[in-house]
């Protein structure tokens, strides 16, 4: 059977009366004169400049569809970004994450000196005290300034004199144990109440004190384990960047330096929020929302330093606290750190949920959402 074909054929002349010329192949008028027996089945179709028309009228349509659907889909993830952070926020506020930092802060302030006392009892171990030290020294003036550090550094020469007989020294290692690991405590407190949970009250006080202690000291020694680290990649870094002096331009030695510090600062931090968000809560919560909160806190707390440092730093307020100035910065930078790290917290929950992950109690712990509880 042969192919139909399309070809175009021009329709009928009009008359002078504005009348089709009327011919026995075409008596209607207006028509297409009629086909003859050979061409029944040939069709016609419109000209090529008709069909060329159509065809761009057909594409502008599409066009106009997929701009609109396009900016459907931008309008579609603007609104769930700004849904998510609005609930994000409103979780922050509705859980007291202010109130708890602040608690946070109260304890830190209490328990700094013991709890560096530790860290550098710890790392001295491994490295040089006077190099542990040195870079704790350095961390803090760079957020809170010379004076705020050498004052920090002034409670750390306190809290490390020796002690008269073994009664003594017996008694100081427990007051720095109990001190060090109380803000600890106060950091699970805080984090079970973000993530709605809490130890089981069931169980029984001793067991609950003695797990909650040790999971403290476990992240305290985290903490001495990547000052060490760090301590390690600093060398490593001064030694790599003298060797790169003597090969490469003074600038560009001097930003890999940088490049490598904020690589490494990232790496750490995000490391360290890892396992505070992990084991130090009464919760289960999967290792890739884990990742995911550790990454955004880190980012957060990195902003956070650069930022509140420079505000903290051009504020005097050794003039309006006196000789409390210095203990004042202290605790606004615990503070506003506390805050960032449970607001981190807020995002990895909501996180999982979105991800349709839920946060649920662990072993020997119970949930507190009564929304949870009636659904």
């Amino acid at each position: 059977m042969p192919l139909r074909t399309f070809t175009s054929r021009a329709a009928p002349q009009m008359g002078q009366f504005g009348a089709s010329d009327r011919s026995p192949a075409s008596p209607i008028a207006g028509r297409a004169p009629a086909l003859s027996a050979d061409q029944d089945r040939v069709f016609w179709a419109p000209p090529p400049a008709e069909r060329s028309l159509a065809r761009r009228l057909r594409q502008k349509r599409c066009n106009d569809f997929g701009a609109h659907g396009a900016h459907s889909q931008r309008f579609a993830r603007r609104e769930i970004l700004m849904s998510f952070f609005r609930k994000l926020v409103a979780n922050v506020a509705n859980d007291n994450c202010f109130r708890a930092a602040a608690a946070i802060a109260y304890y830190a302030a209490l328990s700094l000196p013991a709890l560096l006392v530790l860290v550098i009892w710890i790392g001295s171990t491994v490295v040089d005290p006077v190099v542990v030290q040195n870079r704790l020294r350095t961390e803090v003036a760079s957020v809170i300034g010379a004076d705020g550090a050498r004052q920090v550094m002034a409670l750390l020469a306190g809290a490390t004199q020796d002690e008269q007989g073994a009664l003594g020294k017996a008694i100081g290692i427990g007051a720095l144990l109990v001190g060090a690991t109380g803000v600890m405590g106060q950091l699970q407190t805080a984090l079970n109440e973000a993530w709605h949970v809490q130890p089981d009250p069931n169980r029984s006080f001793i067991n609950s004190i003695v797990v909650r202690r040790l999971v403290s000291l476990a992240m305290i020694v985290a903490l001495a384990f990547l000052l060490l680290v760090s301590l390690v990649f600093s060398a490593v870094v001064s030694a790599a960047s003298d060797w790169a002096a003597a090969w490469l331009p003074g600038d560009v030695s001097a930003g890999a330096v940088a490049v490598l510090n904020a690589a490494a600062s990232l790496a750490l931090f995000t490391l360290l929020f890892a396992a505070f968000f992990k084991l130090t809560p009464d919760a289960e919560v999967r290792w890739k929302d884990v990742w995911v909160g550790a990454l955004v806190t880190t980012g957060l707390m990195m902003l956070g330093k650069h930022v509140l440092g420079a505000y903290l730093g051009s504020k005097n307020m050794e003039s309006a606290y006196g000789a409390a100035g210095s203990l004042v910065l202290i605790m606004a930078w615990i503070y506003y750190s506390a805050l960032i790290l449970l607001f981190g917290a807020q995002f990895t929950q909501l996180w999982a949920e979105r991800r349709g992950h839920q946060i649920v109690p662990s072993a020997g712990a119970v949930s507190t959402d009564r929304t949870a509880e009636v659904a």
